[in-house]
């Protein structure tokens, strides 16, 4: 079951394989935790739900997707992109989303700063500065380093550049 949510985070729909409400079909989500160029943090939704629901107009760019994984967190999507398609004889809405988290560090550039002497904690809170995110859990240290941050990057650029530095995962 996912929860449908708009701009504003408020609850518009459900999508469920259950019941007479909006089915949805082939859903999968994609994670990174590093690529060929070394740690990396990615998270991506894929998901399609067919037409004559009124949740299929809510499928659209500004709109959410909450999933409670099997883990027990919840997982908050923001749809980006969606085309027409056809599963079998159905025509669907495939939507593409991403993480909200991911989502947000993209949009945001983060400030020129060096630290002479940063701590994981320090680190990854600058880049989450007036993002509306912080860290839940950090039990990692991993030291002490000189940080330059350059203008221009996004705050993902850091999360991925600190994550190599620090050793760290998400």
């Amino acid at each position: 079951m996912y929860l449908i949510l708009d701009p504003d985070l408020k609850v518009c729909g459900v999508l469920s394989l259950e019941g007479k409400g909006c089915k949805f079909y082939d859903d999968l989500r994609s994670t990174k935790i590093a690529d060929d160029q070394g740690k990396i943090w990615s998270d991506t939704l894929q998901i399609s739900v067919p037409y004559g629901y009124r949740e299929t107009e809510y499928m659209t760019q500004g709109y959410h997707l909450l999933k409670q994984g099997g883990d027990g967190y919840f997982y908050l999507y923001r749809i980006y992109d969606w085309e027409d398609a056809a599963v079998g004889p159905v025509h669907v809405k495939r939507v593409q989303a991403m993480n909200r988290l991911a989502w947000d560090l993209t949009h945001k550039i983060v400030p020129a700063r060096t630290f002479t002497n940063a701590n994981s904690q320090q680190a990854f809170e600058y880049i989450l500065q007036q993002t509306g995110w912080e860290i839940g859990e950090n039990d990692f240290f991993g030291g002490e380093k000189k940080l330059e941050f350059s203008a221009g990057n996004t705050a993902q650029y850091w999360l991925d550049q600190l994550t190599q530095q620090f050793g760290v995962e998400i």
